[in-house]
């Protein structure tokens, strides 16, 4: 949040709210928006940082890209995802797992470096949970720069290793 010097926070899928009660303690204000919540469902404008938790798995495929789309509308400098790449322990009424995507985290990697003028800035892979991290900004932010090397300074790196 500081790192990429967001103002404001949207927690995408917002749920239960917890992102936004766990923000509150370190002072950062969290507008939340959840398709599925009458009381917050209206469309979010567009906020500097993004945050979406144990949500993208509960897209369905034909509707990923949409939901993807949404989501690189209304962030303005950067979104963080946690996925979760297994099933669920809960089955929704018509019997399907409630993970209805269930993919590797390299996976969705890929699909988040697919996004026009973004850059995957970092991303982590917890094996035990199963889960994956990943936060995206735009390459117009000083985060999203991506340092840039010549042949020279490759060649620089290789000799102070090699010292």
């Amino acid at each position: 949040y500081k790192e990429l010097g967001a103002n404001t926070t949207l927690d995408y899928g917002c749920g239960q709210q917890t992102v936004k009660a766990a923000l509150a303690k370190q002072g950062i204000r969290v507008a939340g928006y959840d398709p599925g919540i009458p009381e917050k469902a209206a469309m979010p404008k567009p906020h500097d940082l993004v945050v979406c938790t144990e949500v993208m798995e509960h897209v369905e495929y034909s509707q990923l890209e949409k939901v993807l789309a949404h989501i690189n509308s209304v962030a303005l400098k950067g979104a963080f995802f946690t996925i979760s790449c297994d099933h669920a322990g809960e089955i929704l009424a018509d019997g399907r797992n409630a993970h209805l995507i269930v993919e590797e985290p390299t996976w969705w990697i890929a699909k988040m470096q697919q996004w026009d003028n973004w850059y995957v800035h970092k991303q982590h892979v917890d094996i035990q949970k199963k889960r994956v991290y990943i936060w995206i900004v735009k390459k117009s932010t000083s985060l999203g720069a991506q340092p840039q090397t010549s042949p020279d300074d490759e060649r620089r790196d290789q000799r102070h290793q090699a010292d």
